[in-house]
This record gives structure tokens, C-alpha cells and sequence, in this order.
């Protein structure tokens, strides 16, 4: 390959690295995994770089190539987690219904809150969870998280309300499971 190529490939890398990263991230919740589909993401870009044909943006073709790497080396090992960013947590904050009691709750019922809604995201299928990443953590559009994940627009719609009724479901269950049993320690003693 020419100088050329490798150092507009530098300069793409640059532009792009962080935000696969996290990407990655969220798909392994941990930092050797995520830095190593974040490795194969970026050596899949550099051998299709030249068959890039431009029906979407080249930002969303690399996410795409993100996602889809994730989902492949996630099945391979039977595991996906995925780690909540501010972002997330602001999202997450959006279910909940907040009582004078939750207000003063501690700093570690909002951890295990955290930790709740980063395990139900990773148990979640990763038709629910790759557009829930792609919009709500990575805050893409309909349109550019369609074109990522080679899905009409509908289909990601559809998906992202699903996926988050679940997601919502499955967090606030467990949050009152664990308010419960604190609330009988405390009865208790």
C-alpha cells in the first residue's frame, strides 16, 4: 500500500479509535477484550478500506464493521457484557420513579443500579442490545444506527422499544428485589 493510503489510514484511526473503543467496551466490559475487537475493527477497515463504496458514511460503515465485529467474537466466546457510561446512567435514570426514600438512598444502591443495568444489557440478545448501544450510549440517529446495522429503519425502531421495555423490565425488578431485602435487613435488626 502507498504512503498515501497508510497515512490517511493513521489519520482515520485517530478520528474513529476512541469511539470503537467504547463500543467495544460495552460489548465485553473489559478492557483487554474491548481493546482487541477494537484491533481486529480497525485491521477489517484497513483490508476493506479499498471496496468502500460509499452508500453510507464512512463513520457509519466503520460502526457497522464495530458492531458486527462485537457480535462475532461475543458468540464465538459465549459471553457479552456491555458497561454503562454517564450516558447511560442519565437513560437509565429515566425509569425510575423516585421516592423521597430512593433520594436518600446511598452511594451504593446507584452502583448496584449500574452494575443491574450493565448485566441485563449484555443478557439481552444482540438484536435488542446492538441498537440500544448504538443510539441511546453512542447517541446515533435512527438513520445512521439503520445503516450500521444493515436494518430498515422500522426494524431498529421496533427493536430499540422492545429491547429498552426489556431492559426496563429486567432493571427495575431487580432493583426492587434488592430494595426488598434491604429493606428486611433493616427490619430485622
Amino acid at each position: 500500500m502507498s504512503k498515501h493510503f497508510d497515512k490517511n489510514f493513521e489519520q482515520l484511526v485517530f478520528e474513529h479509535e476512541k469511539t470503537v473503543y467504547r463500543i467495544c467496551y460495552r460489548f465485553f466490559n473489559n478492557p483487554e477484550d474491548a481493546m482487541d475487537a477494537a484491533q481486529e475493527v480497525f485491521i477489517r477497515v484497513y483490508k476493506n478500506l479499498k471496496t468502500f463504496r460509499g452508500d453510507s458514511s464512512l463513520k457509519t460503515w466503520i460502526y457497522r464493521i464495530a458492531m458486527n465485529t462485537c457480535i462475532n467474537l461475543s458468540s464465538r466466546a459465549k459471553k457479552k457484557k456491555a458497561a454503562l457510561t454517564k450516558n447511560a446512567l442519565l437513560w437509565l435514570s429515566s425509569f425510575r420513579q423516585e421516592t423521597p426514600e430512593e433520594i436518600l438512598m446511598d452511594k451504593a444502591l446507584e452502583e448496584a443500579r449500574a452494575k443491574i443495568a450493565a448485566q441485563e444489557l449484555s443478557a439481552l440478545p444482540a438484536r435488542y442490545s446492538a441498537p440500544i448501544i448504538l443510539k441511546d450510549l453512542e447517541d446515533m440517529t435512527i438513520e445512521e444506527t439503520a445503516e450500521a446495522l444493515n436494518l430498515p429503519q422500522g426494524t431498529v425502531k421496533s427493536r430499540l422499544n422492545r429491547g429498552r421495555k426489556m431492559l426496563e423490565s429486567a432493571v427495575q425488578s431487580k432493583v426492587k428485589q434488592i430494595e426488598n431485602k434491604k429493606h428486611l435487613q433493616t427490619a430485622g435488626t
